[in-house]
């Protein structure tokens, strides 16, 4: 799972995604130690990686919706791919 996270810059807005929970299964006990190795080493490869939102607007980038959404437990889930 994962949030959304927004800088500004200049007259635009920097779009970039933030891992909060990776779910892994079938470790058994490392699950844990895996789950929060891979959210480190995910979050450092997203740190700079950022999408221009005038970009996004300007359809530089289509996010093709393939599930959801679903609310649960506080939560919005959506499932899409960036083509």
């Amino acid at each position: 799972m994962g949030e959304p996270v927004s800088r500004p810059s200049g007259s635009d807005t920097l779009i970039s995604l933030h891992v909060t929970a990776i779910n892994v299964d079938g470790a058994d006990q490392l699950d844990p130690l895996i789950e929060y190795i891979l959210q480190i080493a995910i979050n450092s490869l997203l740190f700079n990686v950022f999408i221009s939102a005038s970009s996004l607007a300007q359809g530089a980038f289509a996010i093709v919706l393939k599930e959801g959404p679903e609310i649960s437990d506080q939560s919005l889930e959506i499932w899409a791919d960036v083509a």
